[in-house]
């Protein structure tokens, strides 16, 4: 049967289901838990698509069609602090035999002062509770021990899913919480402990005040103990309430919370830790076969990294259709590949409009996909294609918003030799203005780089000024993409390039050549960036971000005649406003050096949303 089949079969189907499930006996639940993550792989679906329709209410009908689609699992996004809507949710996943866990956040928005929040080493704090206070850990105990007692009374409560994702505008320790924190009463604590007195006002660096008496790694092992201590102890109440209550937790690694406490203390033998990856969301090799073989090897890599602490620690693949390059085909393969090789997968479901040809396809494939899985049929994600690679199109999508603007040349002067050997490096994606004549060749390299141990490949396209897609480049890591291509009309071109979760480099022969906003991300050292006042304004205004204050970056404009004009970083900092006086349309020159990783540039309503790497390449509206 083809998806299409499927597709119309399982929509039109979906309301009758829920009323003909035959209900499963307490002898039910109980085998089918014990087969859960072992003989019947998990499946389990996130959901922020069905459940929108209907205001952000999840509804019978939507639980039906999730149990036609054969996931096994299912987890509202939202609701878990409401304990009626916990219940009616458990209540009604039941009763259409499917397991259920409430979503919360591994993270809370403090309510107390400055010495309750994470804080990092140099002082700065952020929004989000400490992880060594009272305030998160008191936000678990009450959500959780009410899911334990819940899955009491219901067999169908498996566990929670904990979603340990930094949502706060400052990322203090990255994208994925929590590395440790500086806060005032942890290091009160730890002196008291070691018999150190504490300076009045603590020192602005507090990392470097415990580097200099040799107590860095002391201080790391004692919050990592006490983390420990408070998981063991949060384990050890739920097991009193229900053994078989289980921690799902997202994601499965990046972060050193994870690592030393989830991992070593949320996992039993009656109640295996489950760990569910995120890094295999993305597409980031242009042909499919490809990019389920890289996300292939990331499972096998992450697996590895768990056995080495217990390897009945239970690991999840990790799907999202939101991310580009993403379709039902991706998302229906994605699954089975990550079942061949893991416990099973989970979908962080969103992206899809709940209607029978987006909404409809995506679960189309995965009904296809979880017929293989339970058949224990794991082919269908080494078969060939059967639809458009969506990935070229979704870069030129963002190509598009660049291309035909009206634009001229800065400057026409001669360029001083080996000015066109100079380029930016971006991270992750990058777009460009190139202006071209009809007949002219449009010619360069593109190159992919290592970020890390992050080894994507690189895919740029290019669209004309009328929106077609002249074509498409790819480059692997040490494995340069060349560029031939000859312009068919006048105008402003845009290319569009994605390098995965790695980095890459766009090298033109051609003269006028800007990278372009609103929004430029970047990563390390740069290369002088040359940029101009938009025609009329009185200042020259942008923005540097970096995730502060572990990666930073030295920011430094200097007026047309050479001077500096502004100089700071955005460790002390971020955003970094970055605002200089025009004195007529004239280009200055940006640096950006001392770089810590990723670096974002916004420019301002009175900058032009573009730079290049010389004055002479710069282009601006007339």
């Amino acid at each position: 049967m083809d998806i299409k089949h499927i597709r119309t079969g399982l929509w039109a189907a979906t309301l009758a289901l829920g009323s003909v499930l035959a209900q499963p006996t307490e002898s039910d639940w109980v085998a089918r838990r014990n087969a859960l993550g072992t003989s019947d792989a998990y499946r389990i679906l996130v959901d922020k698509v069905l459940m929108a329709s209907t205001g952000w209410i999840m509804q019978p009908e939507h639980v039906a069609e999730i149990r036609a689609a054969g996931f096994n699992v299912v987890v509202p996004r939202t609701g878990a602090d409401d304990d009626a809507r916990v219940r009616r949710a458990a209540t009604m996943a039941r009763d259409h035999g499917l397991f259920y866990m409430p979503w919360i956040r591994g993270t809370y928005i403090a309510k107390g002062g400055p010495d309750q929040r994470a804080t990092a080493a140099n002082g700065q704090t952020n929004q989000l509770a400490s992880p060594n206070g009272g305030e998160l850990w008191d936000y678990w105990h009450d959500r959780i021990l009410f899911y334990a007692e819940l899955s009491r009374e219901n067999p169908a409560v498996m566990g929670v899913f904990l979603d340990f994702e930094n949502y706060d505008k400052v990322k203090i320790g990255g994208g994925m919480c929590y590395t440790l924190s500086y806060d005032a009463p942890i290091l009160r604590r730890f002196a008291a402990g070691q018999g150190l007195q504490i300076p009045n006002p603590l020192p602005a660096d507090r990392g470097a005040w415990l580097r200099e008496l040799g107590k860095a790694d002391a201080f790391r092992d004692f919050q990592v103990n006490s983390w420990r201590e408070r998981c063991r102890e949060l384990r050890r109440l739920v097991d009193a309430i229900n053994p078989l209550f289980q921690f799902v937790v997202y994601p499965a690694s990046h972060s050193l919370f994870i690592q030393e406490a989830v991992w070593r203390e949320w996992h039993t033998a009656k109640a295996p830790l489950i760990m569910a990856e995120v890094d295999t969301y993305w597409r980031t090799e242009t042909e499919l076969d490809d990019a389920l073989a890289k996300n292939r090897g990331i499972l096998q890599k992450r697996r590895g990294e768990l056995d080495a602490v217990d390897p009945t620690i239970r690991y999840m693949a990790g799907l999202d259709p939101v991310v580009s390059g993403a379709n039902p085909e991706f998302e229906g393969k994605s699954a089975v590949m990550g079942v061949e090789v893991t416990n099973g997968y989970w979908v962080f479901y969103e992206g899809p409009a709940y209607t029978k040809e987006d909404h409809g396809d995506y679960f189309a494939w995965f009904r296809r996909a979880n017929d293989g899985i339970i058949e224990g049929d794991y082919s269908l994600w080494q078969q060939p294609a059967e639809t458009p690679n969506p990935l070229v199109e979704d870069v030129a999508r963002s190509a598009r918003k660049l291309a035909g603007h009206d634009l001229v040349p800065f400057s026409d002067d001669p360029l001083p030799a080996g000015e066109l050997r100079r380029v930016f490096t971006h991270r992750p994606r990058a777009q460009y203005q190139v202006l071209l004549a009809k007949g002219e060749h449009l010619s360069g390299e593109l190159t992919a780089l290592q970020h890390a141990h992050i080894t994507s490949g690189s895919l740029a396209v290019v669209v004309t000024p009328s929106g077609k897609i002249l074509g498409s480049v790819t480059a692997e890591i040490g494995v340069p993409g060349a560029i031939e291509m000859v312009a068919p009309e006048d105008g402003v071109y845009a290319i569009a390039i994605t390098s995965g979760r790695a980095k890459g480099r766009l090298r033109l022969d051609n003269r006028y050549v800007c990278i372009a906003g609103p929004r430029v991300t970047l990563v390390g050292d740069q290369t002088s960036a040359y940029l101009a006042p938009k025609a009329g304004a009185a200042a020259i205004d942008l923005n540097v971000i970096s995730y502060v204050p572990g990666e930073h970056v030295q920011v430094t404009l200097r007026t047309p005649d050479g001077t500096v004009a502004v100089d700071g970083n955005t460790r002390d900092e971020c955003p970094f406003k970055v605002h200089g006086v025009a004195n007529g349309r004239e280009a200055w020159r940006l640096d950006l050096t001392k770089a810590i990783e990723d670096i974002y540039v916004d420019f301002g309503e009175t900058c032009e949303p573009r730079m290049a790497t010389h004055p002479g390449r710069l282009l601006v509206a007339p």
